[in-house]
């Protein structure tokens, strides 16, 4: 299984929760831009921080998908 994770650019409000909670896999962008993601494909040992960073985003913008 490997996971991908994409921001709902619309949905973004800038919180950081995101970022907080894993910097290895979110930053914001420059100015006014939204989360933008790190990586193609979560690393293993990142899974639950990009399964937390989803679930504490207060806009839902995070969705995280298991790819094959």
């Amino acid at each position: 299984m490997t996971l991908t994770v994409v921001v709902d650019r619309d949905a973004c409000a800038r919180s950081a929760f995101c970022v907080r909670i894993a910097p290895e896999l979110f930053r914001l962008g420059d100015e006014d831009e939204w989360s933008v993601v790190l990586v193609d494909e979560v690393p293993p040992e990142l899974e639950d921080a990009a399964l937390e960073a989803e679930a504490a985003c207060p806009t839902a913008a995070i969705t995280v998908k298991e790819t094959s």
